[in-house]
């Protein structure tokens, strides 16, 4: 079974966004594991009080509370838009797939990764990425990995200057 990790930005009408597109993707492809985290600041009551069809989910998708790097290892692919943890989530090698907003400006923080990276805008183009024999190689992966790993860069205590973090009296 194919299971979608689906990761929204920290604002309620991104998350109802892409979880109103996962459930209308559940609905119409049930051979799909759908595996919805909610950002730590959004609560899954108050976005279910304004979108009344996230109370009642199909038995193939599922709200996480599992740390993400379970979901990560269990995903094949990623669905999002602009939130980063898109990151964490590919460097377990699940395949980011971008929801794409017609006349809108980008907000995918892979903007300029385009070697594995899929766009799609409707649920159609969700299900023909599904039966599509286009599926990225090995080496595809393992530079998407690689890609993952480097993308945030560890901090360097001896690179900040102390005396200047403080305002001097």
């Amino acid at each position: 079974i194919r299971t979608c990790l689906v990761i929204p930005e920290g604002t309620a009408k991104e998350s109802d966004y892409l979880f109103s597109f996962a459930l209308n993707c559940a609905l119409q492809f049930s051979d799909v594991k759908f595996i919805l985290r909610l950002h730590p600041v959004i609560d899954f009551r108050d976005l279910s009080k304004q979108n009344k069809k996230l109370s009642k989910l199909p038995t193939n998708l599922d709200f996480s509370s599992r740390p993400i790097e379970d979901d990560a290892r269990e995903a094949t692919m990623v669905l999002y838009r602009g939130s980063t943890a898109v990151v964490q989530a590919c460097s377990f090698g699940a395949i980011p797939v971008y929801l794409e907003n017609i006349g809108e400006i980008s907000i995918d923080p892979f903007y300029d990764f385009n070697l594995v990276k899929l766009k799609i805008r409707t649920v159609e183009d969700f299900g023909n990425l599904l039966h599509s024999d286009n599926i990225p190689s090995i080496s595809q992966k393992k530079h998407l990995i690689e890609y993952c790993h480097s993308f945030f860069s560890a901090l360097d205590p001896d690179a900040i200057d102390i005396k200047n973090l403080f305002l001097k009296k």
